[in-house]
């Protein structure tokens, strides 16, 4: 298994990095692999009790590191006091949503939440919490908050509204500049919202708008349609645009529906098996409802065209 690289920069900042890192300590080379610490060369040790030394001295010196640096103040207790802490000292309110067992999420806990400089960015300016995706799944408290990816970042107003939001950064120069970015106030909701209304169309914003407003609870059904309209069909393997797809489409008559049924084992080498069984399987059954009670024998006849190719052998 691969060792994780930790680079130390500066006083004691560190960067993650996938690749194998060899520490050069007293002219000794130490081995950090995912378990266990190993000698490899570089002037000889004296026996047992040499090792002995070195590793209490790298321990040691771990330690004070430690103790001397201020990380992210992460709250206790549950998300609604710390909510009513950042509302309270006027800040904005950090959620970390990790999950328990990604090794992404540890190495950030041990290596990077820790540094002086990652939470002098922090402290300041937001209450900080951390939840696992579990624990916000099964929260009334989060009902309609979707999560785009693990880890994630998600920041609240004094009002409890999604503002602003960061996925996958595991680096420490990509966590400060979102400190920075996070408190910018034009790139929040509320500002995109108010950039979308005025007429701003342009694709890679809109893309991201409508992602994120449905993400944070928001109804964009209607907009995820007028986007669906200008783009070519072939268009939707682009990953955006198939989430829009799977947010805007509502009936097997949408032509984003067909398409994605018609090329469901192009769509299914690209993002798996589950999601987009799930994305046709729902808007189906939500049809065929539809056609059942309104007695729309037209529907129905879709509905019974689409259920032999979702169910074709």
């Amino acid at each position: 298994m691969v060792a994780k690289k930790h680079l130390l920069r500066g006083q004691g900042r560190k960067k993650i990095n996938p690749e194998a890192l060899d520490l050069e300590f007293q002219g000794c080379f130490v081995y950090f692999s995912e378990t266990s610490i190993l000698y490899r060369g570089g002037i000889p040790l004296d026996g047992m009790k040499s090792i002995r030394f070195l590793l209490t001295l790298l321990v040691s010196v771990g330690l004070s590191v430690a103790t001397a640096a201020q990380g992210i103040d992460f709250e206790a207790g549950d998300f609604e006091t710390a909510q009513a802490k950042a509302a309270k000292e006027g800040k904005m309110l950090m959620l970390f949503v990790c999950g328990d067992v990604l090794e992404v999420c540890e190495i950030m806990e041990k290596d990077i939440f820790v540094e002086k400089e990652i939470g002098d960015a922090f402290n300041p300016y937001f209450v900080s919490y951390r939840l696992d995706a579990k624990q916000l799944e099964a929260s009334p408290y989060f009902a309609g908050v979707r999560i785009l990816s693990i880890p994630e970042f998600i920041f609240f107003d004094s009002k409890g509204n999604a503002q602003y939001r960061e996925k996958k950064l595991h680096d420490h120069d990509e966590l400060l500049q979102m400190a920075t970015s996070a408190r910018n106030k034009s790139l929040h909701l509320d500002s995109r919202t108010a950039r979308y209304k005025a007429g701003y169309r342009d694709p890679g914003f809109v893309q991201r708008y409508l992602i994120e407003m449905d993400a944070a609870g928001h109804d964009v059904k209607v907009q995820c349609r007028e986007y669906l309209k200008k783009i070519p069909r072939e268009g939707l393997m682009e990953t955006e645009n198939w989430i829009i797809a799977t947010i805007g489409a509502q009936s097997v008559t949408d032509v984003e529906y067909q398409h994605i049924l018609a090329h469901k084992s192009a769509f299914v080498e690209q993002y798996g098996e589950a999601p987009v069984s799930e994305f046709l399987g729902g808007v189906f059954s939500k049809s065929l409802n539809e056609a059942a009670t309104g007695q729309n024998g037209q529907l129905f006849t879709v509905c019974k065209k689409v259920a032999q190719q979702l169910w074709e052998p």
